[in-house]
């Protein structure tokens, strides 16, 4: 008899995961069976999983981001980075990819004394659960263009930012804007 998806299993499905000696007292983000689950603290070498899985990826959480350059966009009479610019929407072109959310003029990270770290706020995450993914089962991954309407405002940068702060991946192709030019705030 033909087995449903997600009914059946390779390995034994486990809600124990041990070894992690080396990532005592540290907090773990974990993946299983293709589903984010809550950050834990790793003790005595183990975390427990609130369902048992059979594909788990474990390990240090991080964040992952890309700020596209100040828009100055080709075949104008001069350019426009003095200018203010209203970034409204911004399509992304993925490859297997899942978990993102995108927001405009952001602080530049790579600016920041000491590398130190500074929040993004007003990120959109893409919406990603239809009708046609159960509950209590991974969303499978996307290829292909998204278009996501996000917050903007006019600033000088115009710029597009892109983060994953699950662990997921952000495969990015392309970056697409769209965008209004205003006049210079002076």
């Amino acid at each position: 008899i033909p087995a449903a998806a997600n009914q059946w299993s390779i390995s034994t499905p486990t809600e124990t995961v041990s070894g992690l000696n080396h990532l005592e007292g540290m907090e773990v983000t974990i993946l299983a069976d293709g589903s984010v689950i809550n950050n834990q603290i790793v003790t005595d070498g183990a975390i427990t999983l609130p369902l048992p899985a059979s594909s788990i990826t474990v390990g240090l959480p991080y964040t992952c981001q890309l700020q596209t350059l100040y828009l100055d966009p080709p075949n104008t009479q001069s350019t426009v980075q003095g200018k203010r610019k209203n970034i409204q929407a911004v399509t992304v072109r993925m490859e297997a990819s899942r978990g993102m959310s995108v927001g405009t003029n952001q602080k530049d990270q790579s600016t920041q004394p000491n590398n130190a770290t500074v929040p993004w706020v007003n990120m959109k995450p893409f919406k990603e659960r239809t009708a046609l993914i159960y509950a209590g089962s991974a969303i499978p991954l996307f290829t292909g263009d998204e278009r996501i309407l996000v917050p903007g405002d006019w600033k000088k940068p115009g710029q597009v930012a892109i983060q994953q702060t699950y662990p997921l991946p952000a495969n990015i192709i392309a970056c697409v804007p769209e965008w209004t030019i205003g006049d210079s705030n002076g």
